[in-house]
C-alpha cells in the first residue's frame, strides 16, 4: 500500500468536491483558501472539465428553447 498524507486526502477531497460540481467559490471556501485564486491555481487542471460541462449545459439549454 502506498503510504498517504494528511495533504493526500485533502487533494483527494477537493478533487471529489469538484468533480462533482460543487462551485468553485464553494470548495475554496471548504478549504479555507484565502482567496479564489488559491483554489484556481492549484486545482485549476480539474476546471477544464468543468468549463466543458457548463458549455454543454448551455448547448442543451439552447437546443430546448429553440424547439419549443
Amino acid at each position: 500500500m502506498p503510504r498517504i498524507r494528511v495533504h493526500d486526502l485533502r487533494h483527494f477531497a477537493e478533487t471529489a468536491t469538484l468533480s462533482s460540481k460543487i462551485p468553485l467559490a464553494m470548495a475554496s471556501k471548504t478549504l479555507r483558501h484565502s482567496t479564489l485564486s488559491t483554489t484556481t491555481e492549484i486545482y485549476g487542471h480539474l476546471l477544464k472539465y468543468i468549463a466543458l460541462d457548463a458549455v454543454k449545459a448551455i448547448e442543451t439549454a439552447l437546443a430546448k428553447a429553440d424547439a419549443a
